[in-house]
């Protein structure tokens, strides 16, 4: 993305829904806060684009609830091998649409990465637990078992103020336990 780049100019970005990209029928300019450039278009979704993304998680729910530990570390880590790859290029796009200092948003492109591979480690250690019942007579000599399960479907909503490593907690932190997130 490049900050002198007109209205007409400014790269259009797409919607991933299901995964595939999709067209937005409206567009909301973005703006670098101190220059006023218009430095992108971003999609405007409809109640169709999250109804859409809505069926598509729980299309995944279950594929992902079957999907073992060490497939969805994997999977995390590589994203976090791409985010690091592409840092740079990240915090430049964040610090042209929030103002905020090129330094920082390449910072929090680091950073999101090893959220992704923090969450990565723990897909591979949920645990359940064993907990003694012997606080009545009756539970003596007894051991209650907690086992994690995913809860399905979890909607992740970041504010915009720390897009990327909002972003990077709200999806991983959901995955390690099999989540289907949207």
């Amino acid at each position: 993305m490049d900050a002198r780049k007109d209205s007409k100019e400014a790269e259009r970005i797409r919607a991933r829904i299901g995964g595939a990209w999709r067209d937005a029928e409206n567009f909301q300019e973005v703006r670098d806060p101190y220059r006023g450039d218009v430095v992108a278009h971003a999609p405007v979704s409809t109640s169709r684009d999250c109804d859409d993304a809505l069926a598509a998680a729980h299309q995944a729910k279950d594929v992902m609830a079957a999907m073992p530990g060490y497939e969805r570390a994997a999977l995390l880590r590589r994203v976090a091998d791409v985010v690091t790859a592409r840092s740079d290029e990240i915090g430049r796009v964040m610090a042209l649409e929030s103002g905020k200092a090129l330094r920082d948003c390449v910072f929090e492109a680091q950073r999101s990465a090893d959220t992704l591979r923090l969450c990565a480690e723990e897909a591979v250690r949920i645990q359940g637990e064993h907990i003694r019942m012997d606080a009545s007579a009756i539970g003596a000599g007894t051991i209650a078992m907690v086992m994690r399960f995913p809860v399905g479907v979890v909607a992740a909503i970041t504010p915009f103020n720390g897009p990327v490593n909002l972003a990077a907690q709200a999806r991983a932190r959901r995955s390690p336990p099999a989540n289907s997130v949207y």
